[in-house]
């Protein structure tokens, strides 16, 4: 969440920003050929690699606790998640440098390739396609990361609940992370777009469920033979 609200948020209101001038550049430009040529800003920061120990954290999931499926499946989703934006992050940085270090390119060239502006022979979206992409999988980070750490601590305080009377061992009380504050539901993305991946994982009914169901079923008529 950190790196969305210090790099990454910013990085795409202005690229979004600067769509939108160059659409309104072209509205007027329709109606006055003489407008000067469009002024491109761009934003060629390059972003630092996540590290993340995930390897560690899928030994201990995987190795070390009596985690559910829905968990064990978070954690998969966390490490291919984090694995993609760094995979976008770096394909971004190496784009920046070629435009560095490679041949000069003249104004419009540079304006094309930044918004991915179509033209006589296509457009070339590769920035534009792997600055979205990196803000779809840093999502893909902090709700997996969200989701996966409230499994944990639900697993946790059980375990603990189940010792509490043990004489001989204290167990600590379990740390839970805090989504409340405005500014971190800013930056979480809408469950919503989730509800897919998360319907594969149906809690099963309990005991009671079960009895409702089962006597709440309709029962077929009985036809006698003739």
């Amino acid at each position: 969440m950190s790196l969305k609200s210090q790099h990454l948020i910013e990085l795409l209101a202005r690229f979004r920003e600067t769509e939108k001038r160059f659409e309104s550049f072209l509205e007027k430009a329709k109606a006055d050929p003489t407008l000067p040529r469009f002024l491109l800003q761009a934003d060629l920061q390059t972003m630092p690699i996540t590290k993340v120990p995930i390897e560690r954290l899928e030994t201990i999931a995987f190795e070390k606790l009596a985690l559910g499926t829905k968990t064990l499946a978070l954690t998969i989703e966390l490490n291919k998640a984090i694995d993609a934006f760094n995979t976008s992050t770096a394909a971004r940085n190496e784009m920046l440098t070629k435009w560095y270090e490679g041949p000069q390119m003249g104004h419009d060239e540079m304006l094309f390739r930044y918004l991915g502006v179509k033209v006589e022979g296509g457009a070339d979206e590769k920035y534009k396609q792997t600055l979205f992409a990196m803000e779809s999988y840093c999502n893909d980070c902090i709700m997996f990361s969200k989701l996966l750490s409230e499994d944990l601590n639900t697993y946790g305080n059980r375990v603990r609940g189940k010792y509490r009377h043990h004489i001989f061992w204290r167990l600590p009380r379990i740390a839970e992370a805090d989504y409340s504050s405005p500014k971190a539901q800013a930056l979480m993305p809408d469950i919503q777009d989730y509800e897919q991946w998360l319907s594969g994982f149906q809690p099963r009914p309990t005991v009671g469920q079960w009895i409702k169901i089962w006597f709440s079923r309709k029962k077929k008529p009985v036809t006698l033979p003739k």
